[in-house]
């Protein structure tokens, strides 16, 4: 195999009623590298992928002080990143939260954060906020597992704060 590709999917994806929709079509492709807005907005940005978009969306649907104010961005890549789309956003919004299931410390949003104070930095706000798991092992019991990752409550609290900034 001379270009292997491996493939993720999440696993708590499965039992979600909004993951069972059939494919457009046969010939269905996903642009690589490519975000996707999902919701437009223009106070902030949410900036995430996974099963932590229809827990954004969720959070942003409790959270808005009126409609059209947080745009929400699936990433669906991580290598490569599509921050011309995040910049694009920050642009309007001038606020970012990155909303992801890893560890906070070390993890994806860590290098995403630290990409838009590189090169957006003149755009923000507010300061750049992360809504991610605790720093221990993802545990195997349903209830302890949504004590440890992001839940919907987390988020709409990042985005009250960032909202008062």
């Amino acid at each position: 195999m001379d270009d292997p590709v491996l493939f993720m999917e999440h696993k708590g994806l499965y039992r979600q009623g909004y993951c069972s929709t059939a494919e457009p079509d046969e010939n269905y492709l996903l642009p690589f590298g490519k975000a996707r807005i999902v919701q437009k907005g223009s106070e902030l940005t949410i900036v995430t992928w996974g099963a932590m978009v229809h827990k954004s969306i969720d959070a942003a649907k409790e959270a808005a002080s009126k409609p059209g104010a947080i745009e929400i961005i699936d990433l669906r890549t991580l290598n490569p990143l599509d921050m011309e789309t995040v910049g694009t956003s920050l642009e309007k919004t001038g606020r970012a939260l990155i909303v992801y299931e890893d560890n906070i410390t070390n993890g994806p949003g860590a290098e995403i954060a630290a990409i838009i104070s590189q090169d957006y930095f003149e755009l923000l706000d507010g300061p750049i906020k992360r809504v991610a798991a605790k720093d221990v092992p993802i545990p195997f019991n349903w209830y302890l597992e949504e004590k440890v990752l992001p839940q919907t409550s987390d988020i709409v609290s990042a985005i009250t704060e960032l909202m008062e900034y």
